[in-house]
């Protein structure tokens, strides 16, 4: 089988690709919000939250591809953002 195929690199490169625009974009989105309602307490909490689960993303993604998984994401995300 190949190890490019199993759902466990499959998660875990969706994992890994995925965690940085939903944790940057995620925590902006939110603290625009807060700046736009007036309740920056609250949803600058929010952000914060969103911030710390694209890390638990990036850390299971990481576990689930391994070292050799994580450069094949890097190389993917570099194509992406040209």
């Amino acid at each position: 089988m190949n190890a490019k195929s199993s759902w466990k690199f499959k998660t875990g490169m969706f994992l890994l690709l995925v965690n940085v625009p939903f944790g940057y974009g995620g925590a902006a989105i939110a603290a625009a919000i807060g700046l736009s309602t007036g309740r920056i307490a609250l949803w600058g909490r929010i952000a914060l939250g969103i911030y710390i689960l694209s890390w638990i993303m990036f850390g299971l993604g990481l576990l689930l591809v391994g070292k050799e998984g994580y450069q094949y994401s890097k190389d993917i995300f570099r194509k992406l953002i040209r």
